[in-house]
């Protein structure tokens, strides 16, 4: 798997055990053949101090940056628009290694300081996220969770589930692996020195972590005469609080038995151990597991803490160690002297805390969880990604609430993970269908196509669906494919059962980014049949086909669909093209559905013109000019039709192909011009050789290239010669007619400018 690892810190850059274990997991992820990249933040300035040198064999990134700082009296926020910049700043860098590396799965850690936004991003990405929560608060509200299904969250004990369970946040997707400790840094089966007491501490030297209470606990025994030695180790935030330790040490006249020896390193660290027989960890707070715990044990020390958290998950009392309740010095202390009387005991206990740390609480087991639990993420994940692509498209459609409601159902009812029916595989196949469409990238839209093909073979295996042929047909003709024969026979086959069998479940329709919103047509009906139809009715009243050679499956069509009224201003341009005249029903039957339809009117206009009737080709045209003021559109007297967020001018005659076209399609029906779309760039120039009306000219020069267009012809020249949009658009040049080249293929060329 290809793993990428995300924290706010990473070592060599630590405040605590949270970013030691996720280095320790990237590291033994990468270790089991895994490739991972690490991102994180460059933050060097930590007040602790902690400086030992990195030793990751992973790849590591710090483009991330933090919101917040450390600081001597705690933590800190930046300013708010400070913060705003940089989270921005940090859901870029992230969808761009999503974008560059294309992780199969992220194991988040540590989110402080990092807005919850930021994790979304990746969610966003397809990215299945695995946060492992060490701490108390995820650092996001309940209220903020993502609901993705690709977001799991792992607790590094069951206490910080069942807290987070009992602050609100959803029991989803939860589950427990504890963090495992190294054996090979700490694990020794040497004897350690049993002359007396020996005490370490060795965790952040901080008020919650309660160093303050081992100290008075030690001050007891001393007033008893008991004989000890202690260790306090580690870095601290606040060192006046250090200082205040020491100084109750001196007073209390235990300068010589407790040392402060400061931040150590992990082998540093190791040495002490051997020097001590027993570890306390003291804390006020509620622990949220206890990693310094698990490896005192494993270094074979008696271990105490204080019944907080996480901590009793790891020690049994009077087994594997010893619990008192935290801020009680006095309890603390009778441990203590009971260790300090009974060295055998304290042998005995230390024994079993270190083989239990060593089968129970080891860093291969954890990697093992880790590793099942990554891999069945990104099982699901391939699934869940189907299903949000689908809720996702389901919110972008703007139903109304009772088509809503149906789709919402049939998404609710689909198996995404292991298909049962021909309609669950073709609800992926859609999904695969929608991911096409949201990328430019050939390479992946040919691999979705082929998944989609796959899941409605594996839905014909189960017998199948129209809807699956349905959008087999409206995608292959909408690539160029000829299919008019597959339609009129589709159109033939599903008319018997439409109007003489019973039902057939309904689907998801999917249909492509710039034809709209999906109209409600399609679910407020009883039956799958319909909506395979309507399906192929949106493909050629959507789609190019204004041709005689499209005739007979658009006139098939409208026979089930009557009172389409994409269908019924192609069948009236094309019988009114065909020289007649009553063509102008199907116009008037469009307009009735749709009466303030700009090119409508303007099809009544000219094709009344065409047919001679003069008087109606007056109203017609009185009520165009009406809906163009309405519109704002140029008061020029001449045929403007809106195209592409502009106002486009076209010659007023039906004879003309370009007018005809845009009339009946709404826009250009040549697949090269959604390409042209998608690839232009600011910074282009284009060249339009035969440029007609300017389809495709002004399409360039709306997405920032400069754009010059060549054509022979006056009529068509005057068109293209007129402002488009009030602003006018930046970088467009009218070259004048140029015969010679204009007759020659059509030509488009880029260049940078710069070059």
């Amino acid at each position: 798997m290809r793993i990428l690892v995300v924290s706010n810190l990473y070592p060599p850059q630590v405040v605590g055990g949270y970013e030691r274990a996720i280095a320790d997991y990237a590291e033994g992820l990468a270790a089991r053949g895994h490739e991972v990249l690490v991102l994180t933040s460059d933050t060097p300035d930590l007040p602790t101090g902690y400086a030992e040198p990195n030793p990751s064999t992973v790849p590591v990134r710090r483009d991330l940056r933090l919101y917040g700082r450390w600081t001597s009296q705690g933590s800190e926020l930046l300013p708010i628009e400070t913060a705003r910049a940089l989270t921005q700043a940090n859901r870029e860098a992230i969808a761009q290694v999503a974008q560059s590396w294309v992780p199969d799965v992220c194991l988040w850690g540590n989110l402080g300081f990092l807005d919850i936004s930021v994790l979304n991003t990746l969610l966003m990405a397809g990215v299945p996220v695995a946060h492992y929560i060490m701490n108390a608060h995820p650092a996001y509200e309940p209220d903020q969770m993502p609901n993705s299904p690709l977001y799991h969250r792992v607790a590094v004990s069951d206490w910080v589930g069942n807290h987070l369970t009992a602050s609100g946040y959803p029991t989803t997707r939860l589950r427990t692996i504890y963090p495992g400790a190294e054996q090979g840094i700490f694990y020794s089966a040497e004897p350690h020195p049993q002359d007396m007491l020996r005490v370490m501490y060795a965790s952040l030297v901080m008020h919650y972590k309660g160093p303050d209470v081992l100290l008075e606990a030690l001050a007891i025994l001393h007033t008893l005469g008991i004989p000890f030695a202690a260790t306090i180790a580690g870095g601290t935030l606040t060192p006046e609080y250090v200082k205040a330790l020491q100084e109750f040490g001196e007073q209390e006249g235990m300068g010589d038995r407790v040392r402060f020896v400061g931040l150590q390193t992990q082998p540093a660290l190791a040495q002490l151990y051997q020097q001590h027989n027993a570890w306390v960890l003291p804390s006020r707070f509620e622990e949220p597991f206890g990693m310094a715990l698990v490896e005192a044990m494993q270094a074979g020390l008696a271990v105490v803490g204080s019944a907080r958290g996480g901590i009793p998950e790891i020690l049994t009392a009077g087994e594997t160690g010893f619990l008192f309740e935290a801020e009680d010095p006095l309890a603390l202390a009778e441990i203590l002297q009971f260790l300090a009387e009974n060295p055998e005991e304290r042998q005995a206990i230390a024994q079993r805390g270190q083989q239990v740390a060593l089968a129970q609480f080891g860093r291969d087991r954890t990697l093992d969880q880790l590793d099942q639990l990554l891999g069945e993420v990104v099982t699901k994940a391939s699934r869940s990604v189907l299903a949000d692509r689908c809720w996702h498209y389901l919110g972008s459609l703007a139903l109304p609430a009772p088509a809503q409601s149906i789709v919402t159902q049939l998404l609710t009812l689909t198996v995404w993970e292991q298909p049962q029916s021909a309609l669950d595989w073709h609800h992926q196949a859609a999904s695969y269908l929608l991911t096409m469409e949201s990328t430019a990238v050939a390479v992946v839209r040919h691999e979705c196509w082929a998944k989609a093909q796959a899941a409605w073979q594996q839905a014909d295996a189960l017998g199948g669906h129209p809807l699956c042929r349905a959008h087999a047909l409206l995608w292959r003709r909408r690539w160029g494919e000829d299919t008019e024969s597959a339609v009129l026979a589709s159109v033939t086959a599903w008319c018997q059962p439409l109007y003489g069998e019973a039902p057939l479940p309904l689907g998801l329709v999917t249909l492509p980014q710039r034809w709209g919103d999906l109209q409600t047509d399609f679910y407020m009906i009883s039956s799958g049949w319909e909506q395979a139809l309507r399906v192929l009715a949106a493909s050629y009243g959507h789609q190019a086909g204004f041709t005689s050679h499209h005739y007979r499956p658009i006139k098939a069509l409208h026979t089930v669909f009557p009172e389409d009224p994409a269908l019924n201003r192609k069948m009236g341009l094309m019988v009114v093209g065909n020289g007649q005249p009553e063509g102008v029903v199907y116009l008037h039957r469009a307009q009735q559905r749709e009466p303030n339809s700009v090119p409508l009117a303007l099809a009544l206009t000219l094709a009344y013109e065409r047919s001679g009737y003069s008087g109606a080709a007056d109203f017609w045209r009185d009520r165009y000019v009406a809906l163009l003021a309405q519109a704002g559109a140029p008061r020029e007297a001449t045929a403007w039709l809106p195209y592409d967020g502009l106002w486009l001018a076209i010659e007023p005659r039906l004879n003309s192909i370009v007018t005809s076209i845009l009339l009946a399609e709404g826009d250009w029906f040549e697949a090269e011009l959604e390409f042209w779309r998608d690839f232009l760039q600011p910074g282009m120039t284009a060249i339009d050789v035969g440029a007609n009306a300017g389809v495709y000219t002004f399409s360039a020069a709306r997405r920032g290239p400069g754009s010059s267009p060549l054509n022979p012809f006056r009529g068509v020249w005057n068109c293209c010669n007129k402002p488009k949009l009030p602003t006018g658009l930046p970088r467009l040049k009218l070259w004048p007619r140029r015969p010679a080249i204009a007759r020659a293929p059509l030509l488009w060329w880029w260049e940078n400018p710069a070059n």
